[in-house]
């Protein structure tokens, strides 16, 4: 069964949250797509795309796999490890609800709740370890390492674990 949410939920969650912050301190930002990267300032922001000034074509949600400060870039850099095995794969973006990874809402949520670290992988084969920061609907924050934090898409994910110590 597909889970509705509130216009009011939606906002609360942290790619929300955080597009809204960058709009109103005209941040830019770092949006990694399917189709390449993305960087720029936020003039709008929709249920489903971001609209960047200077450009025309809007950045569709779907097709965001993550965000995150162009300041933060180097850490991002050293902390993303490929799985070629995913990359291989070729994935596109999961349009249809049903295609998506299943998200283990309990198990994030846990994971959140004691600060436990975690491996993520996301539907390029790109696999990131972290703390998460804040955990919402569509999508969380992790903690990537020297108080840098990127915000992933929850549609993006291909897998979640919680790394034992």
């Amino acid at each position: 069964e597909i889970q509705r949410y509130s216009v009011r939920q939606a906002q609360k969650d942290p790619a929300n949250r955080y597009l809204f912050k960058q709009l109103r301190d005209k941040s830019p930002l770092v949006f990694i797509c399917y189709n390449g990267i993305v960087t720029g300032k936020i003039q709008t922001i929709g249920d489903y795309e971001v609209k960047l000034i200077k450009r025309k074509a809007p950045v569709s949600k779907l097709g965001i796999l993550y965000m995150f400060k162009p300041d933060a870039a180097n850490i991002v850099k050293s902390s993303v490890t490929i799985n070629k095995t995913i990359s291989a794969l070729k994935l596109k973006i999961p349009r249809v609800v049903e295609t998506r990874a299943v998200i283990p809402e309990e198990e994030i949520e846990n994971a959140f709740n004691d600060k436990l670290p975690v491996g993520i992988a996301l539907r390029n084969g790109h696999v990131f370890k972290g703390t998460l920061h804040s955990n919402g609907i569509f999508s969380l924050r992790l903690d990537i390492g020297s108080n840098k934090r990127i915000v992933i898409m929850k549609h993006s994910m291909y897998a979640f674990k919680v790394i034992k110590e």
